[in-house]
């Protein structure tokens, strides 16, 4: 594999300022204490946490997870699963309906190697798994998708029943419970709100444990929840294991969300973009080399970190401006830190993270498996 310009840095005391960038920087106290932080919660609550690999992306972040204590990883897409898994990240669940036959084959391939949850909310899914499972002795723990509110997935009512009494006759695939998300309450700032809208979304949830329990289909797993609604998914007694995947980064988005009602939030923004100062002509503004192509544009505008007076705004595909009183003491060439607005969608446009001790490169973790597609 071909040196990349940082690999000269790492162990250079007090060189992260000269990383060849926009790079994607990761505080390693700050990462640490929101991954053990978040393990110890779970741990205290008596709930299995099995955090969500679409916010990173990367076998090294998931085995730091792993080693503080989670069950194993979620995943979004089946490149995530199947480039993770045979990276040697084990006990994968795969939180979306996959429908497309290719796909379907390269993660029967991979049940055969790793332990690998799926889910469904339609019986068409599990007929095309059944066909691809045949004969190859794979065995896949099945959860099913149930829609509480959101409309994106999932089954609703009686259609829960019906699936999950399908999949315990179906060969090769193993019912253990269910799944349930809610991304659209995640997101809501106020804790009172947000509690109000998820909690009427749980007591859905509720109504449908016990129908399953009733229908001979208790459900042994019941796994959901995000970082946004962490406070009642670990206290409301419903899940057994839940997807929390934000907290290990946290970004501007999350940051504006009171988690907790009495408390400051327990986790802080350990992921940034370094950029550099490229142009200062402009009396009014600084030209920094991070733009469209470094930072996701989904979420609210990114932020300078710890620098409220000073605005981050779009200036191109490869260039942001910032503004405001105290760029008079920013030169060109300095190095300007960014809070990314929405860690996701952010991580995906980059190929590592950059792990810093304070100001040093300690060591560089790829990011393996963003994008849709991978050659396997």
């Amino acid at each position: 594999m071909p040196k990349m310009p940082n690999d000269a840095l790492i162990g250079k005391f007090g060189r992260a300022g000269d990383l060849w960038g926009p790079a994607l920087v990761l505080e390693k106290d700050t990462f640490f204490r929101n991954l053990h932080a978040m393990a110890e919660r779970c741990a205290a609550a008596g709930v299995a946490l099995r955090p969500h690999a679409k916010t990173h992306k990367s076998a090294q972040v998931a085995r730091e997870q792993i080693s503080a204590g989670a069950v194993g990883i979620c995943c979004a897409t089946a490149n995530e699963a199947i480039t993770l898994g045979r990276l040697g990240i084990d006990n994968i669940l795969l939180t979306t309906p996959v429908t497309e036959r290719q796909k379907i084959s390269a993660l029967v391939a991979l049940a055969s190697e790793i332990t690998l949850g799926i889910v469904v909310d339609h019986t068409s899914q599990l007929e095309l798994w059944e066909r691809a499972i045949d004969d190859s002795g794979a065995n896949l723990n099945v959860l099913i998708d149930v829609d509480i509110g959101m409309r994106r997935t999932g089954a609703r009512g009686g259609d829960v029943v019906t699936l999950a009494k399908r999949t315990q006759q179906s060969r090769g695939m193993t019912y253990v419970g269910i799944q349930a998300y809610s991304g659209m309450v995640q997101h809501i700032e106020e804790f009172d709100s947000r509690e109000t809208a998820y909690r009427a979304q749980l007591e859905n949830l509720r109504e449908i444990i016990e129908i399953l329990r009733v229908e001979g289909a208790a459900p042994r797993i019941v796994s959901g929840g995000g970082t946004g609604t962490m406070d009642l998914d670990l206290s409301m007694g419903l899940m057994t294991e839940v997807q929390f995947g934000s907290y290990v980064f946290m970004d501007v988005e999350y940051s504006n969300v009171k988690l907790l009602q009495k408390s400051e939030n327990p986790f802080s923004p350990a992921l940034f973009v370094r950029s550099a100062v490229i142009s200062a002509n402009a009396r009014e503004h600084l030209t920094i080399n991070a733009g469209f192509k470094s930072l996701s544009t989904d979420g609210p505008l990114p932020q300078i970190r710890d620098d409220s007076s000073t605005r981050y705004e779009f200036f191109g595909d490869e260039y942001g401006r910032i503004s405001g009183p105290k760029i008079e003491n920013i030169k060109l060439g300095d190095h300007v830190d960014i809070v990314v607005p929405h860690c996701d969608p952010t991580v995906g446009l980059h190929d590592y993270f950059h792990l810093i001790d304070h100001d040093t490169l300690v060591d560089i973790w790829r990011i393996d498996a963003r994008g849709p597609l991978q050659i396997y």
